[in-house]
């Protein structure tokens, strides 16, 4: 059996690497939670239907990331001239209780943790658009997000990315044995 502390290290060390790779001078990162709504009706019928733990939920994210990118970057955006402008994102799923190592059996509360690299130019922008009551609050609703917390990452220290990161990517070591769900982390621009 894979001991889940030292496959949690590898990630950690991995997404640290990816991190410091695409944080520059000329860009901010934030550290941005994700919490959906439990009574959801397209949550509770998507999980009806069959799809894994967790898929409803990076669905979501899908959308949001494209919603955000084309909301900074315009019409545009997926095109390959503008591949090098959009945003650099980690996002990982994680559960009730894997801060303190109890996430046995059945994940509850399911939501997300991501990174994401802006440039500066488009910081202010994308403040606005992750601010739950601005202009981006029907997007929000439609995709059952109930709640958000933004903070930035202090990109100069290695020391603040490293838990960060470590703390984002903590449910991987618990739901690598019996693969419980169907993606626990993904790399954006795909």
């Amino acid at each position: 059996m894979n001991n889940p502390h030292r496959i949690n290290e590898a990630y950690a060390e991995y997404f640290k690497s990816w991190f410091l790779e695409h944080a520059s001078r000329g860009t901010k990162s934030y550290f941005v939670t994700l919490t959906f709504e439990h009574e959801a009706q397209r949550r509770q019928r998507r999980q009806a239907e069959g799809l894994s733990r967790g898929a409803f939920e990076m669905k979501a994210f899908d959308h949001l990331y494209n919603l955000i990118s084309r909301r900074l970057i315009g019409r545009n955006y997926h095109r390959s001239f503008n591949q090098l402008r959009l945003p650099r994102v980690a996002a990982f799923l994680d559960a009730e209780g894997s801060r303190h190592w109890r996430c046995d059996g059945e994940l509850s509360n399911i939501h997300l943790h991501t990174v994401w690299i802006i440039e500066d130019a488009l910081t202010a922008s994308f403040e606005e658009a992750m601010n739950m009551n601005g202009p981006m609050i029907d997007a929000w609703r439609s995709l059952s997000f109930d709640e958000i917390d933004v903070r930035e990452i202090d990109s100069g220290s290695e020391g603040d990315v490293s838990t960060v990161v470590a703390y984002a990517s903590k449910l991987i070591g618990f739901t690598n044995n019996e693969l419980s769900l169907g993606r626990d982390f993904e790399i954006y621009p795909r």
